[in-house]
Formats: structure tokens, sequence, C-alpha cells
């Protein structure tokens, strides 16, 4: 979002909210769920699963402190929800500055509209385009017998 900050102010809000719920703080348990959904459904291959869980996220990070998603972020959101995206997500502590990760619909068009329209909103929004890979997760290892790099699928 183009602006730096200090994660532990935000932490420092949240930790004192949290202070009495504990570990059993209902948004607690809902960002835990929200991450073994995401998982599943990056095992499944289910984007629009993956996208609702990242938005479900994003909605519980803002129920445990209004400061974690900025109005920068809500800006980036808005402008998703417009071009069909299937979810966001506000990384790390939020806050302003930081970034937030978006997924995109299928839609090429779609896609480039969006970034056009998130650098137009805003000089500091940099895109920083990224692709889930249709061939899985490969790891690069080095020390190949001719000194490459071996690739593998997992």
């Amino acid at each position: 979002l183009g602006k730096t900050h200090v994660s532990s102010e935000v932490h420092e809000k949240v930790i004192a909210d949290l202070e009495g719920a504990g570990e059993a703080s209902p948004h607690l348990e809902a960002l835990r769920s929200t991450a073994e959904r995401a998982r599943n459904a990056v095992y499944a291959a289910d984007f629009d699963e993956l996208g609702r869980s990242m938005t479900d996220n994003t909605e519980e990070q803002r129920g445990l402190h209004p400061d974690l998603v900025s109005e920068d972020a809500q800006e980036v959101i808005d402008i998703a929800k417009a071009h069909g995206a299937l979810g966001w997500k506000v990384n790390g502590a939020g806050g302003e500055g930081g970034s937030l990760t978006l997924m995109a619909g299928p839609s090429a068009s779609a896609r480039r509209s969006l970034l056009r329209e998130i650098t137009k909103a805003n000089p500091l929004f940099q895109p920083i385009p990224t692709y889930l890979s249709r061939f899985g997760l490969r790891v690069w290892e080095g020390g190949g017998r001719d000194g490459k790099d071996l690739g593998r699928n997992r």
C-alpha cells in the first residue's frame, strides 16, 4: 500500500483488547478456521473457497481491532470487489501501510482493469503480480550433477 508502518503499534492494541478473552476469543477461533479453510481450498484447487476464506480472514481481523484494516486497504478492497475479485486478505498486522493480497477472478481483462484502477486510485499503491501455478508446488534444489538447479513438482 506504499507506506511504512510499525506492526507493534497495532499488535499492542489487539493484545490489549484480547487480554480478557485469551485463546478462547471467538475472533481468534474464526481466524484459525479461515487458515484451515484456505489450506483445504488450495489442496482442492477450489479458488472460489480460497477467496472466501481470505475475505473472511480480513473481516475477522477487522473484528479484532478496526485499525487492522486501514482506509487504504479498504479502498483497494472496494476496487477489487467492483472488479469481481474472488477474495482479499490484509497481510500481517495490517494497519497503515503494509500489503494486501487479492485473488482475482479468471478474466484476464478484469485483472488488467483491476490493476489499472488500483494504481490510478493512489500512486503509492503498487501491485506485485503473482499467480498460483497450474503445476502445483515446485521446489528448486541446487547441486545437480551438472551444477544446475533441479526442479520438481509436488
